[in-house]
């Protein structure tokens, strides 16, 4: 739901860019995370308000911008994607 959250890499293996969206629009990007080290006590955390997080392979963000407009599409069973 809306709010301050924070995201680490846990379990991940590739670096991903972190997309805040709030109201239908970004409101911050983490750009490039690199994986957490499995050994490492205090990781780096993302930051960010929101009502949404959406991830994404790292380098894809790029070019968008705060303030973006963004479209979430999830499909049902009685409206499918694709």
């Amino acid at each position: 739901g809306m709010g301050h959250h924070t995201f680490w890499m846990k379990n991940c293996v590739i670096p991903l860019d972190i997309v805040f969206v709030n109201k239908n629009r970004i409101s911050h990007i983490h750009q490039n995370c690199p994986p957490a080290d499995s050994h490492d006590m205090n990781p780096p955390r993302y930051t960010g308000i929101g009502d949404h997080v959406i991830e994404f392979p790292a380098g894809t963000c790029q070019g968008w911008k705060v303030g973006d407009k963004v479209n979430l599409y999830l499909g049902t069973p009685q409206n499918p994607v694709g």
